[in-house]
């Protein structure tokens, strides 16, 4: 396997990953502004399923941080 395909394959992994990553950001956003632009007389609070599934999220773009940090130092590096 020549360097050039291997790198690519990670490249593509690792942007598969950004899309995750995005989704996942956007989900967080959609609770999180759910509850924002309501105001206080409208007694609107985020339940404990709506912060598990926050933190689930957050955790989870977390370890697809770690994979792609990793990934990038598996690249096979060009010398000159």
């Amino acid at each position: 396997m020549n360097k050039d395909y291997y790198n690519e394959l990670i490249n593509e992994q690792i942007r598969y990953l950004l899309e995750k990553e995005e989704l996942l950001n956007r989900e967080i956003t959609e609770i999180a502004t759910t509850f924002e632009y309501h105001s206080l007389e409208d007694n609107v609070s985020l339940d404990r399923l709506e912060i598990g599934s926050i933190n689930e999220k957050r955790q989870q773009i977390f370890t697809i941080s770690e994979l792609i940090h990793n990934l990038d130092k598996l690249k096979i590096k060009v010398v000159e």
